[in-house]
């Protein structure tokens, strides 16, 4: 499955049985009968299934290959449930204004209890 990312401008490459455990979490969280619920799941569910060509590509469909149609290079970056790919240009961009990650990774993953490895 790939889609478009609704946080960053790269497109998400699922599993289809990974996509399908998340449409299913989000179908369980949100409410069919509010509008806001509806359009939310409705977006974050859209995408395409997609495989392999005769020669191993993968084919981008039309309605995703504009966040990536100008890339030179592209990067794969593994996000652990999904695999975003990038223009090479925008992630290094979106890399650069990240701050600093060890900070962040102290200061959100710091507090959490470390198992003895023993």
């Amino acid at each position: 499955m790939i889609r478009q990312s609704v946080y960053a401008e790269c497109l998400e490459l699922w599993t289809y049985a990974s996509f399908r455990e998340e449409v299913e979490k989000l179908q369980a969280m949100l409410n069919p009968y509010r509008r806001e619920d509806r359009d939310l799941l409705r977006k974050l569910t859209e995408g395409n299934i997609i495989e392999l060509d005769t020669n191993d590509r993968l084919l981008i469909p039309a309605e995703q290959k504009a966040v990536v149609a100008d890339a030179k290079e592209v990067v794969l970056q593994s996000t652990g449930k999904f695999i975003e790919l990038w223009d090479r240009k925008a992630y290094d961009k979106m890399n650069d204004a990240g701050g600093d990650y060890a900070l962040r990774a102290e200061e959100l993953l710091g507090a959490m209890p470390v198992e003895d490895a023993r």
